[in-house]
């Protein structure tokens, strides 16, 4: 009699997944009496079904049964636990209920063929379901007793269509228990989600994930372990793990991972976006962060998964703000004082390791980190099979798109299907003329394909985003395209294509493969391409890299000294000059825009000075902004609708458009306070008042006779202080506290003038208002000898003034002409507490507005416009905003600081003589009017004239964006009429909804529209005068800073070698082709200046044997100066083999001559074996020029002939010259003998010189 199975639980292949279908053994088939296509019932919690098929060879005898994750939860049973297993009594589903399994989510379709996606199902009240798998069911069954429901769709389509990654549950059928759903079935589909079931429905399982196999072991034993087990810790008398730490490339699935972790446990799953968790309100984050871990233990068992961690927990040393640095405490607080230990698991994830503060990286806090690099080629079938499981395919082999997408991560992947997708909706669009509401026929439906031509298409769109920011090439060249070099190929061979394609043979015999690979010898002998060739046949992704390239070509080409950056120093927001920075080396943070085309602040790397070697030039832009940089430094233009840096010697005034900041996101402090205690600490003309106490505690700590003497006054004089409480030198006093051993709370004292009846607290309380008055005094006042003077007669702004004086009770005086505020201490405060200058020339803002809150920025500026601001219609008929300073230090602050509003206002000088310039700024658009708002006036008259004037446009213009490159292609894709040379950013995100809603496809134009850059046309570009040094910074995390009058992106002057090898592991097997290395690292010791190439030879030799391995990444490096290369490099263990390539022998150059003319028509007298024996001393790239030059004269002779003759060849000769001399290669044969051979047993003390 037919009985059951207890088998172990394991997970199913990701091809099969949600498809309904578990895997037996033949013998547990036999055990429990049912064959391939039959029915089961399994046992966990709960009972499910699912269709038998047989076990994969490897499982046979190991009683296991392999199932998906969503069978996995409908039998609520998980993986490496038992479940029981018996033969099915099955029914056919008369009616079978359905919903959506997600809230929220609402369903339209056609039950008729949401039921084609559901044949052969095997269901019960309560299961979840994916739609889709029809054809493999089908294949299932076939020789089962449900084969003949599947007969009447003999022909019609069985996918999915529309349904993937939906998840549905049954709510109900007719009759109960295990039914089959057949073509005979009813199915009632409700639209929206049925509270019939509490429990969640998994998102995503591991069958979800593609690529990650070791990953996911280690992260089970980490988790999955400690959650359904914890009993095992206890018996072991430890601590389960508390937090596992994902770092790896974008879109390598991390994220997935979390997810997938916590459904398979059954865990509640608690998400923290990095960012989102930041408050600038204090206290605010910590709060968050508290409340998430209270929730975790509450509902324990708990994953928290932490995205982007680096965003909330960085290095505190390296961090200026207060906020980061509270929350990296209360992370390791709570990380450290978690009592559920066992219940709770942290996973936290980032691309970015080594930014995150090291306290969070030892045992007991993150216990485990888990790499996830770019997948291998099984890695990349999984993935391919996980996303298109659903897909309707047609002539597409998966294992050869596992090929040849090298270093593509899950979502690089997945953003290909989904491409190859929408090119089948284009073709389809074109090809039925579809109107926008017309439904699709259904037998259109069917005849839908996926094509290898599609996902060939797609590839020209994707590209792996692990390698975005180098170069990357497929190499089409084979060791079939090389004629000759037979040594040399089996060389690269053995020391590149056997350790990648067989490292167990090198484990096997306990042997490490080569390092790195030196070609050299004279030009044209094939050095790239035999490089390009064993990546090829090793299947390794290829990064080449031109030495002179490396050095981004403009080394030298930087900025002069007194150019300005604004940089961030010890919380501090302040223009100051590159020279400075440069010579000082002084640690500070400076704007830059990321990956995303956000601006932020990011810290510098280094310090860079270079002798000028080519013209200064400044560079102004259609908004005011100016520049100084030399002629080859670069600028980030828009060219073929990419942002791109470029010479700026390149650029072309009213055509070029350069990228400047849109918004700036400056720091937002509340100063409620402004303390004059410390501020006044050293002035002998101040005095404290209300000190007495804290001068009777120094008194019988110190001595009446040492308190009078460190205040510098009398006994008696101190004996009235005293007593009548009266004032003292503020600096005496502080000395006098420091030696006394007080701590001082100057809240309650007051500080005043010598002689002067005014005083103010010490610790002066102020508010936005404040800052309205300092912007009004910035526009129209000055100083006089004991006041502060505001020149202003309008009766509003007036007025304000007045009761802002009333409200600090400042002492003030007017007339017609102005307000007088009557006290020399106010003047003190503005002067040495804000910094304000004296004299018109002289104007800026106060030190502190950069970090000030957006309400007192918004304050000033109101104040300040309100005194030199205007509004009225312009004589072109447009409307504009405007103020007017001889002051070019203000003109600069202003345009920075409204930024911080987004409004990009415009510069322009009124007079252009040297000493007698105006600068204007003005706001113009009604997008910068709506904006200007927030700020506005002081008085109702010229706000009501703004929004009146915003009320009477119909229509705005956004930001303009150059349209060129993809962005014409979009918009043409898009069926938008372009009659301009720019598209509005509005307009432009209004066709991206429209193409890419999901910001899979176009992320880079996503990112320009919401991004923080803009584009400013290029107005005039003039020379100046030249100067001996010019400077520079490396930023690494965006390659480039803001810089000049008004704030231009600039392009670092050198690109770092570290990042191409941490690219190169992510996504190893690759070959990293350093071309003409000679360039990029010669001898130490020789270089005179900056000193760039020295640096490079140390990175290089760093990452060739430093700590972290170079698995699967292999270094070949071409060059014809061998002799020049630092002999550090030549050593064993860095380039292990150095190989000739001199040119070719004759059989060899028969070869090359049958390479290059296999598809040309050669005449029968032409004798390719008597070419190869006149072409002594030709390398390859000669004997190519050849074979070109006899084809262009063979045309030249007869544009329609058919056929190169002999004579072509003989005329081709005498205009080709070998490259290669006798001399030379004797000298290349001396290179190896004396020096190469020197440099790798560490003997060379001299620099030889053998090729000049």
């Amino acid at each position: 009699m037919p009985s059951e199975a207890n088998l172990k639980v394991m997970e199913a292949l990701q091809e099969e997944a949600y498809k309904g279908i578990i895997r037996i053994d033949a013998e547990t088939m036999n055990l429990i009496g049912v064959r391939p296509g039959e029915i089961v019932e399994i046992e966990g919690a709960r009972i499910t079904a699912g269709i038998v098929d047989r076990a994969y060879p490897t499982d046979v005898g190991q009683s296991v049964i392999r199932m998906d994750g969503i069978i996995r939860r409908n039998a609520k049973t998980g993986i490496g636990e038992y479940v029981k297993v018996r033969r099915a009594d099955v029914k056919e589903a008369k009616t079978v209920q359905v919903a959506p399994a997600q809230k929220g989510v609402m369903i339209q379709a056609d039950p008729e063929l949401f039921k084609r996606s559901l044949l052969g199902r095997a269901v019960l009240k309560g299961d979840i379901i994916s739609p889709g798998g029809t054809k493999r069911r089908r294949r299932t069954m076939s020789d089962s007793p449900y084969g003949d429901i599947f007969e009447v769709f003999e022909h019609g389509f069985m996918g999915s269509f529309g349904f993937g990654g939906l998840k549905f549950v049954i709510v109900n059928s007719n009759p109960k228990g295990v039914v089959i759903i057949s073509d005979q079935t009813e199915i009632t589909l409700s639209s929206k989600a049925i509270e019939v079931y509490e429990e969640k429905v998994p998102d995503v399982t591991y069958e979800d994930i593609g690529g990650l196999d070791d990953e996911i072991k280690k992260i089970r034993e980490m988790v999955e372990l400690p959650l359904r087990h914890p009993e095992i810790f206890e018996r072991l008398g430890v601590q389960p793990p508390g937090g596992v730490l994902l770092h790896g490339l974008p879109g390598s699935g991390k994220t997935l991972l979390a997810k997938a972790v916590a459904n398979e446990s059954d865990a509640n799953f608690l998400l923290i976006n990095g960012p989102e968790i930041v408050n600038k309100f204090y206290g605010e984050s910590e709060r968050k962060l508290r409340d998430i871990f209270e929730d975790a233990e509450k509902n324990s068992p708990s994953i928290i998964f932490i995205d982007e961690i680096d965003a909330i927990a960085p290095k505190r040393e390296d961090t200026h703000g207060e906020v980061e640095r509270r929350i990296v405490s209360t992370l390791l607080v709570l990380l450290d004082g978690l009592k559920s230990r066992g219940k709770i698991i942290v996973i936290a994830a980032t691309n970015r390791p080594n930014s995150i503060d090291p306290a969070l990286r030892r045992p007991g806090r993150f216990d485990r980190e888990i790499v996830i690099g770019a997948p291998n080629r099984k890695g990349r079938l999984e993935v391919l099979n996980v996303h298109t499981r659903n897909m309707p395919l047609e002539g597409v082999s998966l294992e050869e798109l596992a090929d040849i997408t090298h270093g593509f991560v899950g979502a690089d992947l997945l953003a290909l299907c989904k491409e190859a997708a929408l090119s089948v909706l284009r073709r389809l669009i074109v090809e039925l003329r579809l109107e926008q509401k017309e439904k699709i026929p259904q037998e259109t439906l069917e005849k839908i394909k996926v094509t290898k031509n599609d996902f060939m298409e797609a590839l020209r769109l994707v590209r792996p985003s692990g390698l975005r920011e180098i170069l990357i090439e497929t190499p089409n060249v084979g060791w079939k395209d090389i004629g000759g070099l037979e040594k040399q190929k089996q060389e690269l061979i053995e020391a590149v294509e056997w350790p990648i394609k067989n490292p167990e043979a090198f484990k096997r015999i306990g042997i490490k493969a080569p390092k790195g690979i030196l070609l050299y010898g004279p030009p044209g002998t094939g050095k790239t391409m035999i490089a390009k060739a064993a990546a090829k046949e090793s299947d390794a992704n290829f990064i080449l890299v031109k030495g002179p390239e490396l050095l981004d070509m403009w080394v030298g080409q930087s900025l002069p000294y007194n150019e300005e950056i604004l940089i961030r120093k010890n919380g501090n927001v302040m223009h100051k000059k590159i020279g400075d920075i440069v010579e000082g080396k002084e640690e500070v943070d400076v704007l830059c825009f990321d990956k995303d085309l956000r601006v932020n602040f990011s810290p510098i790397d280094d310090f860079i000075k270079h002798k000028t070697k080519s013209q200064l030039v400044e560079v102004t832009t259609k908004t005011g902004r100016k520049i100084k940089v030399t002629m080859d430094h670069s600028l980030f233009s828009f060219v073929n609708g990419k942002i791109v840096s470029t010479p700026t010697g390149y650029l072309i005034p009213y055509e070029s458009y350069i990228a400047i900041p849109r918004r700036l996101n400056l720091p937002r402090e509340q100063l409620n306070h402004l303390n004059l205690y410390n501020g006044f600490k050293e002035d002998r003309s101040v005095f404290i008042v209300g000190a007495s106490d804290h001068l009777k505690r120094a008194k019988k700590l110190l001595g009446n006779d040492t308190v009078a003497k460190l205040l510098n006054i009398s006994k008696k004089y101190l004996s009235d202080i005293l007593s009548r409480d009266l004032p003292v030198s503020l600096p005496c006093f502080i000395d006098l506290m420091t030696r006394a051993k007080l701590a001082v709370d100057h809240a309650e004292m007051r500080v005043k003038l010598k002689g002067s009846t005014h005083t103010y607290p010490a610790n002066f309380a102020i508010d936005s208002n404040f800052w309205r008055l300092i912007g009004v005094w910035v526009a129209e006042g000055d100083f006089e000898e004991y006041m502060v003077r505001i020149h202003n007669k309008h009766p509003e702004i007036r007025s304000d003034v007045k009761q802002i004086c009333n409200q600090y009770h400042f002492n003030f005086s007017e007339n017609e002409d102005g307000i007088f505020i009557t006290s020399k201490l106010v003047k003190k405060i503005f002067q040495e507490i804000l910094c304000l200058g004296t004299g018109a020339y002289a104007k800026k803002i106060p030190t502190c507005m950069f970090t000030l809150d957006k309400k007192s920025k918004a304050n000033f500026l109101k104040g300040y416009f309100s005194g030199d601001g205007a509004n009225y219609p312009k004589a072109d008929g447009k409307f504009g905003i405007e103020s007017s300073t001889i002051s070019k230090t203000l003109a600069n602050d202003l345009l920075y600081i409204l930024l911080d509003f987004g409004i990009i206002a415009t510069n322009y000088l009124v007079n252009k003589e040297p000493h007698n310039q105006q600068y204007r700024l003005s706001i113009l658009g009604v997008e910068h009017f709506k904006r200007f708002l927030e700020i506005g006036f002081i008085d109702t008259l010229r706000n009501e004239r703004i929004t009146q004037y915003i009320k009477s446009r119909k229509w705005s213009r956004s930001d303009l964006i150059p349209l060129s490159g993809g962005v014409l292609s979009l918009a043409t894709i898009c069926n938008n009429p372009i009659n301009n040379v720019t598209i509005g950013k509005d307009r432009m995100k209004q066709m991206l909804q429209i193409c890419d809603a999901d910001h899979s496809k176009y992320k880079e134009y996503w990112d320009i529209v919401e991004g923080d850059i803009y584009f400013d046309l290029v107005k005039e570009i003039k020379t100046i005068d030249k100067e001996e040094f010019v400077y520079d910074i490396s930023v690494p995390d965006g390659q480039n800073f803001v810089a000049g009058f008004g704030g231009i992106f600039a392009h670092n002057s050198e690109k770092g070698v570290r990042k191409i090898f941490e690219k190169a592991r992510q996504v190893a097997p690759t070959i990293i082709f350093f071309d003409e290395v000679d360039a990029i690292a010669p001898r130490r010791g020789i270089e005179v200046g900056n000193k760039v190439t020295e640096r490079m030879v140390n990175t290089l030799l760093v990452e060739m044997d430093g700590l972290e391995e170079l698995n699967d990444v292999v270094i070949i490096a071409a060059s014809n100066r061998p002799d020049i290369i630092d002999p550090a490099l030549l050593r064993p263990g860095r380039f292990d083999r150095l190989l000739l390539l001199g040119p070719p022998d004759t059989p060899a150059r028969e070869q090359i001559f049958k390479l290059h003319t296999k598809n040309m028509p050669l005449a029968k007298d032409v004798d390719l074996l008597n070419m190869a024996e006149q072409t002594e001393g030709y390398v390859g790239a000669d004997i190519e020029a050849i074979c070109r030059e006899a084809g262009l004269l063979s045309l030249r002779a007869d544009i329609n002939t058919k056929e190169v003759t002999k004579k072509f060849f003989d005329e081709a000769l005498t205009r080709v010259t070998p490259s290669v001399t006798e001399e030379a290669m004797s000298a290349y044969t001396e290179i190896e003998g004396e020096y190469l051979k020197k440099a790798r047993a560490g003997l060379v003390k001299d620099i030889p010189s053998y090729l000049g």
